[in-house]
């Protein structure tokens, strides 16, 4: 499959992990405040498109993230002082995967999904894209197997039920 194919599936449910939006021009390199070490200047982003407030690496690299630069994602996301949270590490799996490193964002992708309890549906997804992308069919479904049964126990009815149908209708036709 091609690698559109694996990233519409790993972000498919993106949008609860990382919901927010940054404006256009924020958070690429040439925005840190003119340092050749941009991750030297990570809190000194500022968004006046949102009042004035600092804009973090996991802002910058989901904005890298949509305009394809995954290289540039993954470094501001490995930079030094950066928390290495789920969200992170979600982003962090996205870029990877893009890039063709699948063990790595695999590797991203489990530490972000165990961190939540394996409850996020983008975590899982992502991880589920990862496993098909190395060839671990069986891994996929047993990853498929556990959203459905989230959203069964959902039943419509929880604050991740659009989440969750979506991740489940995505990583089902993968899986056709």
């Amino acid at each position: 499959m091609r690698i559109a194919v694996w990233m519409s599936l790993a972000m498919v449910a993106a949008a609860p992990a990382a919901a927010q939006t940054i404006a256009p021009g924020y958070g690429y390199p040439g925005n840190f405040g003119g340092s050749a070490n941009p991750s030297a200047q990570l809190s000194t982003q500022v968004d006046p498109n949102a009042g004035g407030r600092w804009v973090g690496p996991t802002r910058s690299a989901r904005a890298m993230i949509d305009a394809g630069r995954y290289a540039e994602a993954a470094r501001i996301l490995s930079s030094p002082g950066v928390v290495q949270g789920k969200d992170t590490r979600f982003l962090k799996g996205v870029s990877l995967l893009a890039l063709g490193d699948a063990n790595a964002a695999r590797r991203n992708f489990r530490q972000a999904a165990r961190a939540d309890n394996y409850r996020e549906p983008a975590y899982l997804t992502g991880l589920a894209a990862a496993e098909l992308k190395l060839g671990n069919q069986a891994a996929a479904r047993g990853i498929l197997d556990t959203l459905r049964t989230q959203q069964a126990q959902c039943d419509g009815t929880c604050t991740r039920a659009a989440s969750l149908d979506r991740a489940v209708t995505a990583l089902g036709r993968a899986l056709n």
